[in-house]
């Protein structure tokens, strides 16, 4: 099947290489990048392992007259490598979306890490603001009853003065 009669498309083989080298963007709280390196060079190990496994011909079979045994052999033989070859193909398969889940679980708590982390620092700036605002108010109650006291306080100074004025004059 192909592309064109509108199958998915055959993705190429993974390669040892491809697990050994991957590298995944750092988050917050993540894993330890010792621990995954040295996961994934097992993973390689393994893929390495099943590859050379699956790509390991078998001696040739010298073939003096066709017969019925003989045919029965080598197809069983042809059937033993393909069921190896699928069960590598399984296991890189299962390998590689247990790598993906692991890596969506991973991310999706950094996430979570991040907004719980946001939303504190959103609730801590609120409770500052709210406290400056109270603050800023206190001391403008505080200014406007000063200047209250002051202004009668020049009231009755210029009033003193006015009245002094008055009888001397």
């Amino acid at each position: 099947m192909s592309e064109a009669d509108g199958s998915a498309p055959v993705e190429a083989p993974l390669a040892p290489e491809d697990v050994a080298d991957r590298s995944f963007p750092t988050a917050f709280r993540g894993f330890d990048p010792v621990e995954v390196r040295a996961f994934l060079g097992r993973v390689a190990d393994e893929l390495r392992r099943l590859h050379e496994h699956a790509s390991v011909a078998p001696p040739p079979v010298e073939v003096v007259a066709p017969t019925s045994e003989a045919e029965d052999v080598v197809a069983a033989a042809r059937a033993e490598a393909e069921e190896l070859v699928r069960e590598a193909r399984d296991r890189v398969a299962t390998l590689g979306s247990a790598a993906t889940a692991e890596t969506t679980r991973v991310l999706e708590e950094a996430r979570a890490e991040a907004a719980r982390i946001r939303a504190t620092a959103t609730d801590n700036l609120k409770g500052q603001q709210e406290e400056a605002q109270s603050t800023a108010v206190r001391k403008i109650a505080e200014a406007e009853r000063e200047a209250a006291a002051m202004r009668v306080k020049a009231r009755e100074e210029a009033e003193a003065i006015i009245e002094a004025a008055r009888e001397r004059g």
